[in-house]
């Protein structure tokens, strides 16, 4: 029996697990911080501008971490807070319905 390769996502606002994705990052990036602080992979270190962002990625498995981070990159997704500050968008996620709610599709 031949088995089909598997498919690597590339995660978008428009994909059916965004919203997990956001909450992970964002509880990553906030977890055991002050109120109204947060880490990020651009914080001079050194290392990875995405490492939260890449380890949430190889959490939720099956995601093409390359092509994905170059699609952030695309949308203003230079580092890992800047993913949820310029990539986490409504324009992204899909057309708004006439109460502001994205209605996106997977």
């Amino acid at each position: 029996m031949r088995r089909e390769p598997m498919k690597f996502e590339i995660l978008t606002p428009k994909s059916a697990r965004w919203k997990s994705f956001v909450v992970l990052l964002g509880n990553t990036l906030t977890d055991g911080l002050p109120e109204g602080t947060w880490r990020c992979g651009n914080d001079g270190s050194g290392g990875s501008r995405h490492r939260y962002a890449e380890a949430v990625m190889a959490e939720l498995g099956g995601i093409d971490i390359d092509g994905t981070l170059a699609f952030f990159r695309e949308h203003g997704g230079y580092c890992d807070c800047e993913i949820l500050f310029n990539v986490d968008r409504p324009d992204l996620n899909g057309p708004l319905d006439s109460a502001g709610v994205t209605s996106a599709a997977a």
